[in-house]
């Protein structure tokens, strides 16, 4: 998890909101040092672009609640994202109900 969160902030520090993070999407290079990067930024877009910042997209499950109810997307949404992977990793369960993932 460290490593996805600096990976993350290296992303936004660069001015990048991924918008799609979860688990699919999260590759583990090296499963020996359990080296994890991000992929799939077909939806990624620059923070200062407000032209998309409103699009409905991602995945349900793993979407900022503020964007669902007509918000735009943020670095916290990433954020927010990332932590229902964690939740996901730690409960084996979804964050909003559901099935459970094991």
């Amino acid at each position: 998890m460290q490593q996805l969160l600096l990976a993350l902030d290296f992303m936004h520090r660069k001015n990048i909101i991924h918008r799609d993070i979860k688990p699919q999407n999260i590759l583990i290079t090296d499963s020996a040092a359990l080296m994890a990067c991000y992929a799939d930024l077909g939806l990624a877009m620059k923070d200062y672009d407000m032209s998309s910042a409103g699009d409905m997209c991602g995945t349900p499950g793993y979407v900022d609640p503020e964007v669902l109810s007509g918000g735009m997307f943020s670095n916290r949404s990433d954020i927010f994202s990332l932590g229902c992977v964690m939740y996901n990793m730690l409960t084996c369960r979804f964050l909003f109900g559901g099935l459970n993932l094991k």
